[in-house]
């Protein structure tokens, strides 16, 4: 069978899927923390606190999490921080990623990686800006057409 993102259904995390989601980002622990810039990105109680806020956004085939980000909505401007995300090896390429951010409703996206981060050539290739790149920091933001989250 060859997956499609039509078989992919996209929610906001729910309380049940604290369980699933905090295991889902332990399985891609290696890649996120070899990203990240700080170990608050790395914490599961950020995870619990981004579900209550309805900051987790997951994709789903059938039962199975294959995809999940956790956001930050910021509140002095029109954009919003990507802190955690990972997707399956084996749905990569579908756009899922893009998706999710869709589905969170707002159309600027901003995240920050380390610079030496083979992170960075993905956001090159699919289309995020490079805005900074200080200290050890690469900050990158993405902007979706507005009818995308309509």
């Amino acid at each position: 069978m060859s997956l499609t993102p039509a078989v992919i259904a996209y929610r906001v995390a729910v309380p049940n899927d604290v369980t699933p989601v905090t295991y889902f980002f332990h399985e891609h622990r290696k890649a996120i923390s070899e990203s990240a810039v700080g170990p608050e990105f790395l914490c599961s109680m950020g995870i619990h606190a981004a579900m209550r806020r309805g900051e987790m956004v997951v994709a789903s085939s059938g039962a199975k999490i294959v995809g999940a980000v956790r956001i930050y909505r910021r509140k002095t401007v029109q954009r919003i921080s990507v802190y955690q995300f990972a997707v399956q090896e084996a749905y990569r390429g579908l756009g899922i990623f893009k998706n999710l951010l869709a589905f969170c409703g707002d159309n600027i996206f901003e995240v920050k990686c380390r610079k030496d981060s083979l992170i960075n050539e993905y956001f090159h290739s699919t289309g995020w800006v490079g805005v900074s790149c200080e200290g050890n920091e690469s900050t990158w933001r993405l902007t979706l057409p507005a009818s995308v989250n309509q």
